[in-house]
């Protein structure tokens, strides 16, 4: 399952949406605790339009392309569906974590800030 597969139906089944829209919505609620980027949700949006799980209307405005989403009644089971399913996708991004990895390949003019970052660890 990507990342953005509960967040489409999840908010579409508040009302139709673009892509855009679509990320400007995770941006403002759930990028906190789920985030979806532009390169997870226009994918997710093709492949469930594909599979008949929603419906995409061209509402392009001047040269802009623009398409809107709605679910198609194939989809609308999808986030009662998902709510009550038994895989849960834990997910935990910490950049401290990511700093940490990072610095066991960080050059030796950053050892300073290794080793003062291993001592404030260690109290």
């Amino acid at each position: 399952m990507d990342a953005a597969t509960p967040v489409i139906p999840g908010l579409l089944s508040l009302g139709p949406r673009s892509g855009y829209e679509i990320k400007a919505t995770v941006d403002r609620s759930t990028r906190f605790f789920w985030a979806a980027g532009y390169g997870q949700i226009y994918p997710e949006l093709s492949r469930l339009e594909r599979e008949g799980l929603l419906e995409g209307e061209d509402a392009s405005n001047g040269a802009r392309r623009r398409r809107v989403y709605r679910l198609a009644d194939a989809g609308r089971e999808a986030p009662a569906e998902w709510l009550v399913g038994r895989t849960v996708t834990i997910e935990l991004r910490d950049e401290s974590l990511l700093r940490l990895l990072s610095c066991a390949g960080a050059s030796p003019s950053t050892s300073g800030v290794r080793n003062g970052a291993r001592n404030s660890w260690s109290g």
